[in-house]
């Protein structure tokens, strides 16, 4: 896939006020922000990564995993989709497919592992994620 150009104003700026609501533990108006942008960007990965963030703290865990999933068919070389998919899968108590991506996920960089075992959304698997 060739490099996808950034966001330009002003949809950069509602991805970054996106981002901001996020800090702030306002997942609602993230979401608000990122239903300003121009429709046809809403699936550019930087809004998809921050879409799964919005839908992870509301804990919409089935409208993650789809997110997820266009993001690792998109970029199946990015590591962090491939975790944001697993901690959306272990929510859903789906751990062989967590685990699965998980697995990918390490694969693809080895330094998410402590990530990984900070992460509250992988807790069911912590205990594996050494044997991963």
């Amino acid at each position: 896939m060739s490099r996808l150009k950034p966001l330009q104003p002003p949809d950069a700026h509602h991805l970054q006020a996106a981002q901001g609501w996020l800090e702030l533990g306002n997942w609602q108006e993230a979401n608000a922000e990122l239903e300003n942008i121009t429709p046809e960007l809403r699936v550019h990965p930087d809004v998809l990564r921050i879409r799964w963030h919005v839908y992870a703290s509301a804990k919409h865990w089935h409208l993650a995993v789809e997110v997820t999933k266009a993001l690792t068919t998109m970029l199946p070389n990015d590591a962090e989709s491939w975790l944001g998919l697993a901690c959306s899968e272990c929510q859903l108590g789906r751990l062989g497919e967590a685990k699965r991506c998980l697995e990918k996920a390490l694969d693809l960089d080895a330094r998410l592992r402590l990530l990984a075992l900070e992460a509250p959304d992988l807790e069911p698997l912590w205990r594996n994620i050494g044997k991963v």
